[in-house]
């Protein structure tokens, strides 16, 4: 996806910035301290190790889900007091995966398939729910990413509704991110988040 901005320095000197809205939505993410997944799993502050695995849901795995789990799966990677390497585990569906998913895999040799599970499954089937309901209680970081602002929505509004139901008001740790493709609906979808946020 991207995004053509013309810069004019005079009337006949007409310049194109291409800027890939994927990697900046992201990037927005890598900036923030308050946004990184060291802030979702549990601290021995005496070590500087951390005692908790990481779990993650990517809905929709296109440019900006795949660049949100590099994102992750770089800043996620954390020791645990052992010194071994804490549990990170992503789950990424989209309903193109069975069309993406090789060349995903191939992209990224290293990435384990305990890593990295991919889902060809569509939003509110039977095996989205199954999926949520499995992971809901142990995931810490959820970021939608579908071209839909008003499905984003409701797919977050949904997740938040199942993250309480499970597990009570104690949501330290768990996180949901969406981005919003219409500039127009940024002000309406960041006052549903702030209504939920209150709430919770």
């Amino acid at each position: 996806i991207y995004n053509h901005y013309p810069q004019y320095s005079d009337e006949s000197d007409i310049k194109l910035q291409i800027i890939d809205s994927s990697y900046l939505s992201v990037s927005m993410l890598k900036m923030n301290p308050e946004h990184h997944p060291v802030n979702c799993v549990s601290i021995d502050r005496s070590t500087g190790t951390v005692l908790s695995p990481f779990e993650a849901l990517l809905i929709g795995f296109g440019e900006t889900g795949q660049e949100a789990f590099r994102f992750l799966y770089e800043y996620a990677s954390f020791v645990a007091p052992d010194g071994q390497k804490t549990r990170f585990a992503c789950h990424a569906i989209d309903h193109d995966m069975s069309r993406i998913g090789g060349t995903v895999r191939d992209s990224m040799p290293a990435i384990t398939e305990d890593e990295l599970m991919l889902y060809d499954i569509e939003l509110e089937s039977d095996d989205y729910w199954k999926l949520i309901n499995d992971t809901i209680g142990r995931l810490n970081y959820v970021v939608i990413s579908i071209c839909d602002d008003n499905t984003s929505m409701l797919a977050a509004l949904e997740l938040y509704r199942k993250a309480i139901q499970t597990r009570g008001n104690d949501l330290h740790g768990f996180r949901i991110y969406v981005r919003c493709y219409n500039g127009q609906n940024f002000k309406r979808m960041n006052d549903m988040a702030q209504k939920m946020n209150d709430a919770s």
